[in-house]
Formats: structure tokens, C-alpha cells, sequence
């Protein structure tokens, strides 16, 4: 559902507030004159404006705030706490998985997630961390990771960039698939990227795998990964703060409507009427 439907519908069955719906015809008196019950009529004001404008209100205000909040500076174990999410512009990530593992005398230290933006035309998530299989061969240094990323635009393109260094036999390999079959592999010494371009998706489950290793002789070693993704379009969410305006100007004009449409009651009247006598 739009919520340029929902205004749309909002505007053409709201009543104004102090409209008289409809007349309940009410007997006032158990006694008769003439043979006639004595019959008041009441006003019944109609009140379901008030409650259209607070559900619109409350749909608005809920459709902001069940985004996720931003992605900020953290330790990885954070961004894998049950049921955590958090967005960077218009991609939202959860699911995130982090798992570090080694072999021989391979280090993998603390890792640290921050959020990118405008970072090889996109916006992601970067991994920060010490990954070291150099003294003695062989030795090896991994990190696997897994999210999903989706988004309020299509996704059209996605880079994986490792920054690493290697000696002698030494190698740091970043590989990456995406659950629309695009696959990108970066490869050291020094800064690799590997980036692709695809047809539009509004969602992407990402599984990734870094390696840093050594075989008889040299050294291995990997600092940063950075993953992110490019997006065509225009975010069609609007964000929370806009949101609580426009339902603010729906009550607002539901206070307006009353104002200008409100009807006096006319008071019943038990005066004797000589005609009934």
C-alpha cells in the first residue's frame, strides 16, 4: 500500500469533523399528548474522521519507524546480535554473519564494522581487522562473512575491494558470490577490486570468504574489506522526520475541518404546547 494511496483514500471518505451524519429519532418522554409521543431529535456527530486521521497517523509514523536506524562504528560481534539491522542510505543489511578461523600460526584480530559511503560509486559495509599468516610457513588466516542487503531502489552493481600486502609466496584472495549468480574475486599484493554490473534487484544475500596464506616461504597479511553496492533510482521512503509532518498536516486539517463545519446542536425543547392540550 502507497502513501499516496492511503492520502488519496484518507481525502475521499473523511468527514468533516462535527458533520452531522444522521438524526436519531429518540422518544423523551414515556407520557404522550394527544396520542403522540413526544420525540426529541438528537445530533449524533460523526467521529470517524477522528479515527481515520489517527490511523492514518499512526500507519505513517509506523511505516518511518520500522526502518532500520544507520549503521554506525562497531565491534562485529553488534552487527551479529539476534534480529539486528541497520541501513546506510537507501540498503538496509541484516543477517550479518562474521566467522575469522586459522591454520598453522595464522592471526586474525579484533574486527571492527563501519558503514561506507560514496566509497567506488556505492555505499556498504567495511570490515576492519589484522589478519596474518606470515612466520612459520604454512600458515593461513581466513574470514568468512555473510549478510543480506536489500534495498528501497534496484540494486545495479556491486564491488568488493581487500587491502593486504604479500611477500615471496604469500597471498591474500578475496572471493565473493551474490545470490543472483554474480560472483567478483580480488586477488593482492597491494589494494584489489573486483566490481560488477547487473540488472536491478531490490535484494541480495552475500557470502564472502577471505584468505591470507602462506606456503613455504614469505609472508601474508590483510587489513580492510570494503563491500558496496550501487543503486538506481530514487528512494521511494520517504524518512521518519517527513512522515511525522505529514500526519501532523492530516490532523491539522481534520482540527480545520471541525471548525469550519461545525453545527450548533438545537436543544430539545419539553415546553407545553397549548395545540397538544
Amino acid at each position: 500500500m502507497s502513501l499516496a494511496w492511503l492520502v488519496r483514500s484518507l481525502g475521499s471518505k473523511i468527514v468533516p469533523l462535527g458533520h452531522k451524519a444522521h438524526v436519531d429519532q429518540i422518544p423523551s418522554d414515556l407520557g404522550t399528548k394527544g396520542g403522540e409521543a413526544k420525540v426529541s431529535k438528537r445530533p449524533v456527530v460523526m467521529r470517524s474522521s477522528w479515527l481515520a486521521i489517527g490511523l492514518a497517523f499512526s500507519a505513517i509514523v509506523g511505516a518511518g519507524s520500522a526502518r532500520a536506524g544507520a549503521c554506525v562504528s562497531g565491534p562485529a560481534s553488534t552487527f551479529m546480535g539476534p534480529g539486528f539491522s541497520c541501513t546506510v542510505g537507501s540498503l538496509t543489511f541484516s543477517n550479518i554473519a562474521i566467522n575469522p578461523s586459522t591454520s598453522g600460526d595464522g592471526t586474525v584480530g579484533p574486527i571492527t564494522v563501519n558503514p561506507l559511503t560514496d566509497v567506488n560509486g556505492g555505499d556498504g559495509l567495511q570490515l576492519i581487522f589484522t589478519a596474518d599468516a606470515s612466520s612459520p610457513p604454512p600458515s593461513a588466516a581466513d574470514i568468512a562473512a555473510s549478510f543480506n542487503v536489500t534495498s528501497t531502489v534496484p540494486i545495479t552493481d556491486a564491488a568488493a575491494e581487500v587491502v593486504g600486502s604479500v611477500t615471496g609466496d604469500g597471498q591474500v584472495s578475496l572471493g565473493e558470490v551474490l545470490s543472483n549468480g554474480v560472483t567478483l574475486t580480488a586477488t593482492n599484493p597491494g589494494t584489489a577490486i573486483d566490481s560488477a554490473t547487473f540488472a536491478g534487484t531490490d535484494s541480495l544475500d552475500v557470502t564472502k570468504d577471505l584468505s591470507a596464506f602462506t606456503l613455504n616461504s614469505g609472508t601474508s597479511s590483510a587489513s580492510v574489506i570494503d563491500d558496496t553496492f550501487s543503486t538506481t533510482g530514487t528512494d521511494s521512503v520517504p524518512e521518519p522526520s517527513a512522515l511525522v509532518l505529514l500526519g501532523t498536516a492530516l490532523l491539522g486539517l481534520g482540527c480545520l475541518g471541525r471548525r469550519r463545519n461545525q453545527v450548533s446542536k438545537t436543544p430539545t425543547s419539553n415546553a407545553f404546547d397549548p395545540r397538544l392540550a
